[in-house]
Parts: C-alpha cells; structure tokens; sequence
C-alpha cells in the first residue's frame, strides 16, 4: 500500500495491520513464533550460541537495510529524477519484495518446527507411571491453561521484561542522538559516524554473551553483562565534556545487547514447548503496549529541558530490572531439569514393576 497509496489513513491502516516497525525491530507476534521454532529445533546447551547469531544477524539485517535504503533513496533522487516521495515508493516496493521472499521461505518449512503431540510416542516407551501431562493448551484458547505456579511464572516475567522494555523507550536511540545534536552541537556527519561506530560495538557484542551465557548461565549474563549499560545509561545526560558523554554512550552501547541471546535462551529453558509461543507472543505484546507511552513521557521532559531526569529514570528502572531478575530467577531451576532427576527414579519403578508381573 506503501507503494502506491498516498491518503494519510490508508497508510496508517497499513502500517497497522502491516505491523510496520519504525526502528527496524521486529515488535509484531513474529518473533515469539520465531524464537519458539528455533528453541524446538535447538539442544538446549546450544540455544545461547543460536540465539546469539540470530540476533546477531538481525541486526546486521537493519543495518544493511537503512544502508541500502538510503543510497537507493539517494539514487533514485539524483539519477532517475524521482520526488523525495517517489523514491521512497521504490524503498516499499522494495520491502514488500522482501516480505513476499520471506513467505515463500516461510511456507517450506517442515513440520518439525511445530511442537511433537504426546500421540508421536510409541506405547512401548511410554513409561508406566506417568508424571502430570504437559498436554494443558486447548485447542481454539489463546494461553495455555496454567496452574498457579506457572502463572504467578508467567506474570512475573512479563512483568519484568515490560519494565525493561519501558526504560528503553524513555531512552530511544532517536532521542539520544536528538540529545547529543542539542547539547554539543554535533553535525550530521559525525553524528552518524558515531552511532554507527556504536551499533558495529553492540553487534560485535552480542557473539561475546553466547560465551558468557556458557560459563556463568544465562540468568548471570543477562544481569551482569547489562548493568555497565544501565550505570552509563543513568549518568549520561550529566557530562558537560562532549568526550566524557560519548565515553558513557560507548559503555553502554558495548553491553546494550549482550542480554537478548541470554535472555532468549532463559526464556526457552524455563518456558515448557508447548506454552513457549503462546507466553512469548503475550510478552512481547506487554513489552510493545508499554513501550508506547515512553516517548510520549520523554517529549514532555524535553519540552521542559529535562532530558537528563530521562536518562536516569530510564537507567534506574534498567537497574531495577536487573536486580528483580537477579533476585527472581538466580536460584532458579527449570522444571525440566527438575524433574530430570526423578526421571531415573521412574524408570526403576517401571523396572519393578515389569519384574513383579513377570
């Protein structure tokens, strides 16, 4: 629609439906299903280096996009003769090749990505006492049916990444880079140079937690790896020395990221197979709803010349979110492996019992 429409609320009804991201991120129910696929297809001692890449290679992706975008803005502009609107016309075409691309993609994928129903075990190695069913998500609801502990689960996690996604739209990266244009008067120039020497530091970044998240788990590296990020976050609008602002601006952008393959990989580990799409759908619509009000609260701040009372709130909630998870979820043990234990408790038992009634 893009393309070839120009009424204000035609576009606006297509970017609704459309879920047209402005910052490139994926925020429809996309990614639920794509990291829910991807942690069903993954060992689980390999998710934090899968996940790594895969958000790896999404930010390389909207990288290349704006970078491709704008040249073929530019060329459409200074070589075909285009208007500025209809260069960006092509840049949609462009986009709905790619979205055409991707369901082509989509649509041959196998059955394997879809979770395996209890039927595909064989009788002879189901175990004869049974620990509860998993089976708990009905067919045509839009949750799975939780007991309380899985529900006080997930409200709490939600809760959590909710907070962390608001602190981050008080703080956008369009914000900050309007912050350092007002304050130290930076051209264009070398204000993009800068934030794109900081995204090439968060990408290369987030191949740095896949490691961590090895050696100290995925709970530890999610906390650790973005406390620095949420310190130089709080104390960013305090400088008046352009350098020591941008020597801030660097510590956070170099652990910025290093949280979302652990925390991706956290989610599949505590997460059941069958109920990860349907939670992670309903925390990233929590993290998108929150996210909305942030800019509006920041434009009220800056209208009053406040931007640094924004950078603290937003590092301080940051902060806040560290520590609920640190103290939520350190001790915390997956029901899988919780279970696994008593697993060869089980299969003794089956033993026994097959031995009583030969």
């Amino acid at each position: 629609m893009f393309g070839v429409a120009s009424n204000f609320w035609i576009l606006l009804a297509a970017a609704t439906i459309g879920i047209i991201s402005p910052s490139g991120n994926e925020i429809g129910p996309f990614r639920a299903i794509e990291e829910s696929t991807l942690s069903q297809l993954t060992p689980a001692e390999a998710r934090a280096d899968v996940f790594a890449w895969y958000n790896l290679t999404g930010t390389v992706g909207i990288a290349l996009g704006m970078v491709v975008s704008g040249w073929l803005v530019s060329a459409a502009e200074m070589r075909e003769q285009l208007s500025r609107s209809d260069a960006y016309r092509v840049v949609f075409f462009l986009y709905a090749a790619v979205g055409f691309t991707m369901l082509l993609m989509t649509l041959s994928l196998s059955d394997k990505c879809e979770v395996q129903d209890d039927e595909s075990v064989s009788e002879e190695e189901t175990p004869l006492l049974r620990g509860p069913g998993l089976n708990h998500l009905k067919k045509g609801s839009l949750l799975p049916r939780f007991g309380p502990d899985r529900r006080r689960l997930c409200v709490t996690l939600a809760l959590l990444f909710g907070l962390d996604a608001f602190a981050t739209s008080l703080a956008t990266l369009s914000w900050t880079a309007d912050y350092f244009k007002r304050k130290f008067s930076m051209p264009a120039g070398h204000l993009g140079s800068l934030f794109f020497a900081i995204s090439i530091l968060s990408t290369a970044s987030i191949l740095l937690a896949a490691s961590l998240a090895r050696r100290f788990g995925n709970v530890k590296t999610m906390v650790y790896s973005h406390l620095p990020s949420a310190f130089a976050l709080a104390f960013l609008g305090i400088p008046d020395s352009r350098p020591l602002a941008i020597t801030l601006l660097v510590i956070r952008a170099s652990s910025q990221y290093m949280d979302a393959a652990p925390r991706s990989s956290f989610l599949a580990e505590v997460l059941r197979p069958e109920e990860r799409t349907a939670v992670m759908g309903v925390i990233n619509v929590v993290k998108t709803g929150v996210s909305s009000f942030g800019p509006i609260i920041t434009g009220v701040f800056v209208e009053r010349h406040l931007v640094w009372a924004v950078f603290l709130i937003s590092g301080i909630l940051k902060a806040l979110y560290d520590f609920s998870i640190l103290g939520a979820f350190l001790n915390y043990e997956p029901e899988g492996e919780s279970k696994a234990r008593g697993e060869g408790g089980v299969e003794e038992t089956d033993e026994a019992v097959i031995e009583a009634r030969g």
